[in-house]
């Protein structure tokens, strides 16, 4: 808005007009997310808008090279086989009868638990909260990419 028509709301005792942002669900700002159909359990179609996760703007960002971005990518779907995903949907179908744990989330923990272990210390709370968006900081970043190359090399990955 111009200064002189700041001064004429101002003389007129009306506030100046805000810039109108679309928010709306068909807006160009939604519409411009990452969107993926999929079917539900009970076949009905929907879609899964996301904006990628902290781990995909860390490796746009050089933060973590493409070994560790393929090493914490195997890490998140441990963490969510395992139920420890952020996301409360990462529960469904795989809770049995009574709301407890599966067979395959109880040998998922499991694995995930001897994971954590072998990492031990500040690595194992470092990328358990790397699973869950919590950036580490530029203080922890060199050990948050210390523990995805140890990660890296016990599973054998390249690059």
């Amino acid at each position: 808005m111009s200064a002189s028509a700041v001064r004429r709301a101002r003389r007129l005792r009306v506030a100046p007009k805000a810039p109108q942002h679309d928010r709306g669900a068909d807006g160009p700002a939604m519409l411009a997310r990452h969107r993926v159909p999929y079917e539900t359990s009970l076949g009905v179609m929907a879609t899964l808008t996301s904006d990628g996760h902290m781990l995909d703007r860390m490796h746009a960002r050089a933060q973590i090279n493409d070994r560790q971005y393929s090493a914490a990518m195997r890490l998140l779907e441990m963490c969510d086989a395992a139920g420890l995903s952020i996301a409360g949907a990462a529960q469904y179908g795989r809770i049995g009868h009574g709301g407890e744990m599966s067979d395959a989330m109880a040998d998922a923990r499991g694995a995930w638990n001897r994971l954590m272990k072998g990492l031990g210390g500040h690595k194992a709370d470092l990328l358990f909260s790397l699973c869950h968006e919590r950036h580490p900081g530029t203080a922890w970043l060199a050990t948050v990419q210390a523990a995805l190359d140890d990660l890296a090399r016990k599973w054998g990955m390249r690059g």
